[in-house]
């Protein structure tokens, strides 16, 4: 875990503005401390969805998915340039970094609990296609 978050934190989709962070299991959700409330509102809507589609099937040893929630557009071009959808998601090695811009609608956020939460089922079974 500890190298793949120095690579994280190396890598052009990490910034100093992510100075708070929370994580249980392969997720971990880095954002500015004041937006707080909502980094943890995300964390808990993925959690729930997780555990309840993998329970124990969820390990600490899957690949990682990092969450990166930018406050603003600006932070979120200069990791994804050029990207036009309110999240993208990239490979960083055998992990997964998840690029949110700002705060999302209700339906965008069920797209990305969704996709983030199809990453972690094809990390715990490798029949899944991504």
């Amino acid at each position: 875990m500890g190298a793949s978050v120095s690579r994280l934190t190396q890598s052009q989709y990490f910034s100093p503005v992510f100075n708070t962070a929370v994580f249980d299991g392969p997720v971990r959700i880095y954002f500015a401390q004041k937006q707080e409330s909502y980094a943890l509102e995300v964390y808990f809507k993925i959690s729930s969805r997780l555990r309840s589609m993998l329970g124990e099937s969820l390990n600490r040893k899957s690949p990682c998915v990092f969450v990166m929630i930018h406050p603003n557009e600006d932070g979120f071009q200069e990791s994804f340039p050029k990207e036009e959808k309110p999240f993208s998601f990239r490979r960083l090695d055998r992990d997964y970094v998840v690029g949110v811009n700002g705060y999302l609608g209700e339906q965008d956020m069920e797209d990305l609990i969704r996709e983030v939460c199809r990453l972690c089922e094809t990390a715990v079974s490798p029949k899944a296609v991504i």
